[in-house]
């Protein structure tokens, strides 16, 4: 007979397969994660795509699949499917990588020259130098900055600061824009750092 985990199973220990309530409730919960966080229209934007717990539930199956096998005494089962699994978690993986990998090395989000442009339309700007962004276009960008305006009172420049801010949000969605104000005799040519 066979050994379960070192014991003899007995009639009431019997192995049975995974009950299809449970994969159902693991694809719902699934589900409901992927769209939880999101609005209406983002929902509507990502039906057609994919989700990653797509390989997440095949890849669930595919286990199940062998498992069964298993207990059916189809050990070569479980060993072929061994690869399709492995191929769905480095799938993933890949997925996860390929989606903060921006984040993790502190890509360039957007060109400097561009945000120097824009800028320097703002009534009031001097000067913008030393221009840095890093994060992702439509989820974060934060936007560092030096910049020199004509007023030289601080309301006034303040004023000018969050029209800078205003169009750069606008223009580049969710942003956090940090604004260094410095004198005018600071003014440099060289955009960035």
């Amino acid at each position: 007979r066979a050994r379960c985990f070192g014991r003899q199973p007995g009639h009431h220990e019997r192995h049975r397969p995974p009950d299809a309530a449970g994969c159902a409730r693991h694809q719902y919960f699934c589900r409901f994660l992927r769209t939880a966080g999101r609005s209406g229209a983002q929902q509507q934007n990502s039906g057609s795509r994919r989700s990653p717990h797509h390989s997440n539930i095949w890849t669930t199956i595919v286990v199940l699949a062998g498992l069964i096998g298993v207990w059916q005494g189809l050990a070569w089962l479980d060993v072929s499917l061994a690869f399709p699994v492995a191929l769905l978690v480095f799938k993933s993986g890949w997925v996860v990588l390929r989606e903060n990998l921006p984040w993790l090395v502190d890509e360039m989000a957007i060109a400097p020259e561009a945000i120097h442009a824009e800028v320097m339309q703002v009534p009031g700007v001097v000067n913008c130098h030393s221009i840095a962004s890093r994060g992702l276009l439509g989820r974060q960008v934060f936007i560092d900055m030096h910049l020199i305006v004509q007023p030289s009172n601080i309301r006034a420049a303040h004023v000018i600061t969050e029209a800078v801010e205003d169009r750069l949000e606008k223009l580049y969605g969710p942003a956090r824009i940090t604004i260094h104000m410095e004198p005018g005799e600071y003014t440099e040519e060289t955009i960035t750092y």
